[in-house]
């Protein structure tokens, strides 16, 4: 099918540049193709919605930032994981979810984003707690003809769970609560590749993927309706069947 031709040709392109960049021996990592076939629909998905959304012409530009930067984390995600990097890649996936939230609010708010940006210094910053409770209030029936809302917003309130949840656990390796999410790499030689990372970022990975394409697909139906065919697969075999979103998404497609 094409998008698993389009997938194995970004991610050869992707093993080319690691194995020439970093010289790595990737037998010695047996996750890898499993943690970069998530990273890499993470990183599509993510350039489908840009595309979309930009083409619109309904999201204000300044906005749109925060949700490109997404890419740029996974991106950096990517490479993070595979050379060993473990805390640095849960802080970059924590920031994505940041940047996530501050897209949904700041794309209804273009006012309120250009006035941070004349004061970033002085700004009050948007709690985490206001932006959750916003989206779990979002009217999408002013956006779009809804045909079930409460059917609407009960998978929203179960992707914010979803989304919470690994907050809680991405915040304990930013923040360093207990000696579990230390990794004491006192030299350089310390830091080695190890498919331990891999296996535990996939599964966050492949998370945040889930739930940034359910979460989309609710926010901009409109304009996922829009996608052919092809996009939409992309845009399923990003989401994982482990949170039951896919079955609860069957209504749309």
């Amino acid at each position: 099918m094409y998008e698993d031709k389009y997938l194995k040709e970004e991610k050869d392109l992707i093993i080319d540049y690691i194995t020439h960049n970093y010289k790595i021996e990737l037998k010695d990592l047996p996750d890898f193709y499993d943690y970069l076939d998530i990273a890499i629909k993470n990183i599509i998905s993510l350039k489908i919605w840009s595309n979309y959304l930009k083409e619109s012409g309904g999201i204000p530009s300044g906005p749109m930032y925060y949700f490109d930067e997404i890419a740029s984390n996974l991106n950096q995600i990517l490479i993070l994981g595979i050379v060993g990097y473990r805390i640095p890649s849960y802080i970059m996936l924590r920031r994505s979810q940041e940047n996530y939230l501050m897209f949904l609010y700041y794309m209804d708010h273009p006012i309120e984003f250009y006035k941070k940006e004349e004061n970033v210094i002085n700004r009050d910053f948007l709690k985490l707690k206001f932006l959750k409770e916003y989206v779990l209030e979002y009217p999408f029936d002013v956006k779009y003809e809804v045909e079930d809302l409460s059917t609407h917003k009960k998978l929203m309130r179960k992707v914010v769970e979803s989304w919470s949840n690994q907050y809680a656990v991405l915040s304990n390796y930013v923040h360093g609560s207990s000696k579990d999410y230390f990794d004491l790499k006192s030299y350089l030689e310390d830091i080695n590749i190890n498919n331990e990372i891999l296996i535990s970022l996939k599964k966050e990975l492949q998370m945040f993927g889930s739930i940034l394409n359910t979460t989309n697909i609710l926010f901009f139906l409109k304009i996922y309706n829009k996608f052919d065919e092809r996009e939409k697969r992309l845009i399923r075999l990003s989401i994982s069947s482990d949170e039951d979103f896919k079955k609860d998404l069957s209504w749309i497609w």
